[in-house]
Order: structure tokens, then sequence, then C-alpha cells
């Protein structure tokens, strides 16, 4: 597949990014060379507000409870490190904003950034994935598609890790971790024991998800994050419309920034892959570019892609088909999405240029031909 330039991207993304493209790729140009400083949430346009129903935007959703959710809530677990996760341990009541006694989720403190690369070689690439209600099939899928990435890269890099992150919302506990690592058959056999469910209000904790990555042990040269979501982080400003429910739409209530939290990532030399799987996330996304580029100059080789799946998802039946006998079409969505993004990021350290893969509806449609989809 051949790779893409700054300037043959923009060239075919000129399409609004509020409807599927067939083509674009949303890249915007390098950032202007800020030092990385924390900032605060960009202080959004929209004002009016109504109260939070706990309806999702997005059809119903799952809402089953973890066990003991109403007192030792089951914490995140790192393989390998503490099995509290970088929040330790905590509980909450029902997610419902009306509620005068509802306990206000833990200050969470920011994690300190993974210092830069320092070692030649290796690659690193971290899933952080939505595991509530709606997410099963690609829960399912990210098995196949950790295989798949693997399969594609070059045999000759030997150091070839993995992470899984997988998050829901305050109401159901820290997220679920896996740490790196060079067996990929602990991570599937990892995911297999994640289910979809719970979620809350229609905004998820993606904040707690991007938190527990940087807390991971990032060494190699080659790093990636690749976020998998279809509903947008808590804060007004990320939402789809003023009417959105968001039990925090102040923004998330435990001291997280998602502002610092993109920051960090490109300046401790991750590439920052989006897959996205609504438009709900179109907002999100498009802020969370903005900020990942801006972060650092143009001497900075590190990347944000979008890989937009909504126009192929609705060619296939829409997301509520996608758990209806189509295991294999969204298998082949994912990793089309996910591995051409990988190879590139690698390469890129390789040459010391910065390059995108190709716009993913050209990727899915060879990767889907030659997979027999």
């Amino acid at each position: 597949m051949p790779a893409y330039s700054m300037d043959d991207l923009r060239r075919m993304s000129e399409q609004p990014q509020s409807e599927p493209p067939v083509l674009a790729q949303n890249m915007a140009s390098p950032g202007l060379g800020m030092p990385w400083e924390p900032q605060a949430e960009p202080t959004p346009s929209m004002t009016a507000r109504t109260p939070s129903t706990g309806m999702s935007v997005f059809g119903a959703r799952s809402s089953i409870p973890l066990t003991g959710m109403f007192g030792a809530t089951p914490t995140g677990t790192v393989f390998g490190a503490a099995p509290t996760g970088i929040f330790g341990h905590s509980s909450f009541l029902p997610s419902n904003p009306m509620n005068p006694f509802r306990e206000k989720p833990q200050k969470r403190q920011m994690p300190k950034p993974p210092s830069p690369p320092t070692q030649s070689g290796g690659l690193d690439i971290c899933f952080v994935m939505d595991c509530t209600g709606s997410m099963q099939p690609w829960i399912e899928a990210s098995k196949k598609t950790i295989k798949d990435m693997i399969e594609a890269l070059p045999a000759e890099e030997r150091c070839k890790r993995v992470a899984f992150i997988g998050y829901r919302d305050f109401c159901d506990g820290p997220a679920q971790t896996h740490g790196f690592t060079e067996r990929v058959e602990d991570v599937v056999r990892f995911i297999d024991r994640q289910s979809a469910h719970g979620g809350g209000d229609a905004a998820e904790d993606i904040a707690g998800g991007l938190a527990d990555a940087l807390a991971l042990d990032w060494v190699s040269q080659t790093r990636t994050l690749v976020l998998i979501a279809d509903a947008p982080c808590h804060g007004k400003q990320y939402q789809p419309s003023q009417h959105a429910s968001d039990d925090y739409p102040e923004g998330d209530p435990t001291g997280l920034c998602m502002t610092t939290l993109l920051q960090a990532c490109r300046n401790s030399g991750i590439d920052f892959t989006f897959v996205q799987l609504t438009s709900e996330t179109d907002r999100m996304q498009r802020q969370l570019q903005q900020v990942y580029e801006s972060a650092a100059g143009s001497g900075n080789i590190n990347k944000f892609e979008l890989r937009d799946l909504r126009q192929i998802i609705q060619a296939a039946g829409g997301m509520a088909a996608m758990g209806d006998g189509r295991g294999e079409h969204v298998n082949n969505m994912l990793s089309a999405a996910v591995t051409p993004t990988i190879q590139q990021s690698y390469q890129n350290q390789m040459s010391g240029m910065q390059m995108y893969s190709a716009p993913v509806v050209s990727s899915y449609a060879s990767y889907a031909q030659n997979h027999g989809s």
C-alpha cells in the first residue's frame, strides 16, 4: 500500500468532515512549534444544555453493572504491575446527575509522560478501546486485528509489543489493562475475558483509558496508540449536540484533561490513531487532532491518523447490523483501518520522514479482496 505525503492527503481531504468522507484523511498541517505545557480544556461556544436523562444518543446501550458495584468495585489489572492500575481502588454509585447522594469520582493524577525513545528499533502498540454495551463486535474483531497487524510487520523486527486497555465509564470502575508484552496470545486471552457492558450516560471515560495508556512502560522507537470508540469523552465541548447525554458536561470530574493527555502523547513520541465508528465522535476527533498536531513543530515526525470507518459501516448495514452475523466484515474493517497505519508508523521511524497511510476506504477495498470479504 503506498504512503501519502501531507500534500497528497490535503488534496484528497477537501470534503466536509461532518459527513462520512470517501477518501478524506482530515490531515491538518504540522504544528507551529509550540513548547508542550499542560493547558486547560478549550472553552466551547455552546452554552445551552438540557438536563441529562441517561438515555444514550446511540439508542439502547447495555448497562449491566459489574459485580460488587456498590461495594468493592473490580479494579483495573495491569499484568506484571500493581493490580489496581494507576487509579487504585474506587467505587461509584449509579450515574445520575439528579441524585444528590451520588458519590463524586475520586481525583486522579495525570501520569508522568513516557520519556522520548532512546533505543533504536522495536514497536510498542497500545489498543485503547471502548468496552461498553454497543462494542462487542469490535472487541471480538480486535483479537484478529492484533494477529493480522503483527504478521504484517517486518519479520526482521523481533521486538513487537502489544498492550490493551478496555475503558467504560465511572459507574463501571477503572479500566481493564494488560501491559505491554511480546506474547500476543496473552493479550488475545485477556481480550477474551472482556465483555461489552456498562456505560451509564452516552459519554465515556476516554480520559481514564488514555491516562492508563500513558502510564505503561513505553520503550520502543516506534510507538502507536490506537483509540477505538463509538462515543465521545466527557465535556460539552466534545459532544455532538447540546442535547447529548453527558453527566459531566464540564469535563472529566477527576481532574484529567484531554488536552494535556494528547500533548503528552505527541511529545512522548507516540503516534495517535483514531478509529472512528460513528458521527457522535466527529467533533471530539477534530479537537483531539488539532491539539495533537499543535503540540510540537515540524521536526517532530509523529502523526495523528484518522481511520474513518463510517461509510464502510453504513454500506454494510449500519452499526446495529455489525453484531448480526457479520463478524468477518467487522474483522476486515478493523484490520484494514489499523494495520496500514501501524506499518506506516514503523516506516516513518526507519526513514525519519512523516508520511501517512492510504485512505481507509481504499485500504479496506484491498484488504477485503485479499481476505475474501
